[in-house]
């Protein structure tokens, strides 16, 4: 990236699960040469436990306020110094979260497919028997799953209301082509806003 070109302001990327949110942030702040924040790992780092515990543990309202939190801290650092932000793939139901965010950059939705997306998660889980499942999402693991076909349908459901609400809230939406990492983070770059200097 010419070094004249900056980030105009600071970079949201929202989307499901496994659309490539941290991936593309790390590598868009590589490019503009700033700071990056995985929400998720904020969490991780303020609270010693990740996402996944907390949801299980604690329950959802609970990760909202830790979530909330963690991006008010991201959004104060970003009010003052440009970043790339790549959130977790639920905070579109998170409004405190999203409005600390929204109020310090734009927000990108990262729009992938759904099938693609599914056999991410599919991989990772590892049926204990008796309906137990490790490595599933939190809000699909709560549903009790039983089969592949029950993950999957649980998801739908999911991935078609997350689908809408991020098209609401975003300034941008790129779909995530089956193409390389680096194509895909360029259709990314497209859209954000630039200072040419």
């Amino acid at each position: 990236m010419n070094s004249s070109v900056q980030l105009q302001s600071t970079v949201i990327l929202c989307g499901m699960k496994h659309c490539g949110k941290s991936t593309h942030g790390r590598r868009i702040a590589a490019l503009f040469g700033c700071p990056f924040f995985d929400t998720d790992d904020e969490i991780a780092k303020n609270t010693g436990k990740n996402v996944r515990q907390i949801y299980t543990e604690s329950g959802e309202e609970a990760f909202k306020a830790v979530e909330a939190e963690a991006c008010r801290k991201i959004a104060g650092y970003a009010s003052e110094h440009v970043c790339v932000i790549a959130t977790g793939g639920g905070i579109c139901n998170n409004s405190a979260a999203m409005t600390f965010l929204k109020n310090v950059g734009v927000c990108i939705f990262l729009d992938t497919d759904e099938k693609l997306s599914a056999d991410r998660i599919v991989r990772e889980a590892v049926y204990r028997g008796k309906g137990v499942w490790d490595g599933l999402p939190a809000y699909i693991a709560k549903e009790n799953p039983h089969t592949e076909q029950d993950m999957r349908a649980v998801y739908h459901r999911f991935f078609a209301d997350r689908s809408v609400k991020y098209r609401a809230v975003a300034d941008y939406t790129v779909r995530m082509a089956e193409a390389s990492i680096r194509e895909n983070t360029e259709r990314i770059v497209s859209v954000i806003p630039v200072i040419r200097g």
